[in-house]
């Protein structure tokens, strides 16, 4: 039993050590806008990187959707004083959001790598601080991913989610 438990104490490290480089950690922010109203939004999120092969990689995430919002409502116009005024309200959205995609690479392993997004989104939140309201959506974009060192490396993306580009730009440390 003791050579058994010594063995796996020497085998798992050197495990660990010959898939250096295909894990990684990272920490994402992103802002953007959105088509239909006047929208912010930001979105702070954790990641884990898996990398499949040298042209697939397998990315979770983990993180927040927090958007600020006017509506222009021309149903309640006005005339005061020859001029027409509308009806305008400010609404906020928040929601916890999970996602999964496939990073497709379109070179193989480069200082700079441009790649294709596509996955899915699930989220759980409201406008009004309730977490009742679930979302869920596909997620598409492009990426480029640039290699600082031989552990650390930025990522920019421009995902589109819930019908805008969220433009993110992250940190991520390869293991």
């Amino acid at each position: 039993m003791k050579k058994l438990l010594l063995s796996l104490l020497f085998v798992l490290p050197l495990c660990g050590f010959a898939q250096k480089g295909m894990q990684g950690v990272g920490m994402n922010l992103g802002l953007g806008f959105t088509f239909d109203d006047v929208e912010f939004a930001i979105n702070p999120h954790l990641n884990y990187q898996k990398h499949l092969s040298n042209r697939f990689r397998l990315s979770c995430s983990l993180g927040l959707y927090s958007a600020c919002y006017y509506h222009y409502d021309y149903s309640y116009s006005e005339y005061w004083g020859g001029r027409e005024y509308e009806y305008r309200y400010y609404g906020e959205t928040f929601y916890c959001l999970i996602a999964a995609d496939v990073h497709y690479f379109f070179n193989q392993p480069r200082r700079l790598r441009p790649y294709a997004i596509g996955g899915i989104l699930f989220g759980v939140g409201d406008g009004d601080g309730y977490f009742s309201n679930v979302v869920g959506g596909v997620k598409l974009g492009l990426g480029l991913t640039y290699r600082l060192g031989y552990h650390w490396a930025m990522n920019l993306e421009t995902p589109l989610y819930f019908g805008g580009f969220l433009p993110t730009l992250g940190l991520t440390y390869t293991f």
